[in-house]
């Protein structure tokens, strides 16, 4: 009897070190397996950072094209307006030289006209005068 109870003493102990390694084969497994997701949720924290990061350099750089497209469309407007301001600038100087031709010419049909009058008036004075 003594012998069977140390050999079922002997049996539970065997059994309890197997139920202790089982537990510990089943938390180790449960902590390889944490262990791993949290690896997995370290590399996903990475992966979603590096893609923000490419995002807002996406982002930027897109900006920054769409800034030097408005610059070159500004500029071409710039140009277009500096243009049309200049053609206009040409288009009164040459009309203004015109007007100022035009008053010239006015003036010295004037100074003619009135030498002329100043002529008939003399010789209608001198016709008067003679005839008086």
């Amino acid at each position: 009897a003594i012998v069977e109870n140390l050999l079922e003493a002997r049996d539970q102990e065997v059994r309890d070190a197997r139920a202790q390694a089982e537990e510990a084969r089943r938390r180790a497994a449960d902590g390889d397996a944490r262990m791993r997701d949290l690896l997995a949720q370290e590399r996903l924290a990475a992966a979603a950072a590096s893609a923000e990061v490419l995002v807002a350099q996406a982002v930027s750089a897109r900006r920054g094209t769409e800034v030097e497209e408005l610059r070159a469309q500004l500029e071409a407007q710039r140009a277009a307006e500096e243009s049309k301001v200049e053609q206009a600038s040409e288009a009164l100087a040459h009309e203004l030289l015109g007007m100022h031709e035009r008053v010239e010419a006015a003036e010295e049909a004037s100074r003619q006209q009135q030498a002329q009058n100043q002529r008939q008036a003399l010789e209608s004075r001198a016709i008067v005068e003679n005839l008086l």
